[in-house]
């Protein structure tokens, strides 16, 4: 894995803890009460524990060539980013998801192309020599499509990684996470 680079072993809480902090200013609460969850954490862990993460081992990376890598990884599969995935396809990797004409007006997308942090984390898991992005959808989105338009901003990407041997939970992973109370 020469495009990532071993930083440390963290564990579930600190994670959780970390994507908790990132999201708290980005306006999710109406979403969260709108899908009938009492708090943002019991809305997170409803993914979280779809796919047992919180009993997984994770590692901390530092992503070494953000823009030449996060083109490769495989979006979510989440409701919301289903309308970029191209037709005909459950699933769809960050370098097909930006030629949707549709993303750059994703006002959190647009938001991040205007002011990059100079720093962030990101939650992905890893099947094989494959990665699907668990939490990040916006922040990678924004970093593969100024890569599509030959833009670069200077941006240190880490990853919290898991592990997976379930080509199966890979599938469900990038091609179908459940994001409502059922």
């Amino acid at each position: 894995m020469s495009e990532l680079i071993f930083e440390k072993d963290v564990t579930w809480n600190e994670i959780f803890d970390a994507w908790r902090e990132r999201e708290r200013d980005w306006g999710w609460e109406d979403v969260w009460r709108e899908r009938g969850y009492d708090s943002w954490d019991a809305w997170r862990m409803t993914y979280v524990q779809q796919f047992g993460l919180d009993e997984r081992l994770w590692k901390l990376y530092r992503i070494v060539d953000p823009p030449l890598f996060v083109p490769e990884v495989w979006g979510g599969g989440y409701t919301g980013w289903k309308r970029y995935v191209p037709q005909g396809s459950t699933k769809a990797r960050f370098k097909q998801i930006v030629l949707d004409s549709e993303l750059p007006k994703n006002g959190k997308v647009k938001d991040m192309l205007l002011h990059p942090p100079s720093e962030t984390t990101v939650i992905l898991i890893q099947y094989l020599d494959q990665f699907v992005a668990f939490e990040g959808m916006h922040r990678l989105s924004a970093i593969a499509l100024a890569a599509a338009q030959g833009n670069r901003f200077d941006i240190d990407v880490s990853a919290a990684v898991a592990k997976i041997d379930d080509a199966e939970l890979f599938e469900r992973l990038c091609s179908g996470i459940k994001t409502k109370i059922s």
